[in-house]
């Protein structure tokens, strides 16, 4: 049932934000139908001018799921309308000042890890214990998701020379050449 569907994966949002000390924020909108319109660009604007990120991560432009790519569209562009100080909402302009894609294997074609975070073994513990609040990384039958995603976060981890480690781009206005000697 749709409804039920959304009331759980609603209740997993929370639990899983609650266990990594993070607040979900869910907007009434049915699963697959999110608009690629001024509207949703202005709500996300309003959501970042009231909580004052200093880091976004949302999803990578190419993906499977148009929910996914148009998340992608609405962010950046909800990102650049908080900073616009003459755009008049409730709250004052705000900058987040870094915007981070995340990797998915959903998201894959063309994403190439820029930045790689690493991160401990107790980290990684608490990731699977709250990201296991998810029926479809646990119970999904065409996808194992949660052993795609603890041996993506090792191998992400060996590149880095770390234990473990995720990889996200950022938008290709924000790469630059490194300097530095060989």
């Amino acid at each position: 049932d749709v409804g039920e569907y959304r009331e759980q994966k609603v209740r997993e949002a929370a639990a899983f934000a609650e266990m990594l000390g993070g607040e979900s924020i869910v907007f009434e909108i049915p699963d697959g139908e999110l608009q690629d319109n001024e509207e949703m660009r202005l709500r996300v604007c309003d959501v970042i001018r009231e909580v004052r990120p200093t880091v976004i991560i949302t999803h990578f432009k190419n993906s499977m799921h148009k929910d996914h790519m148009t998340t992608h569209l609405i962010v950046n562009d909800a990102r650049f309308y908080a900073a616009l100080a003459p755009l008049e909402r409730e709250n004052p302009a705000f900058f987040a000042s870094r915007l981070y894609y995340a990797e998915n294997w959903e998201d894959a074609v063309g994403f190439v890890p820029y930045v790689y975070v690493d991160f401990s073994q107790e980290a990684y513990d608490l990731w699977i214990k709250a990201v296991s609040r998810h029926w479809f990384v646990t119970g999904s039958k065409s996808f194992p998701y949660l052993e795609y995603y603890k041996h993506l976060s090792r191998v992400r981890g060996i590149e880095s020379r770390n234990e473990y480690a995720e990889t996200f781009m950022i938008p290709e206005e924000s790469m630059r050449v490194l300097k530095g000697q060989l």
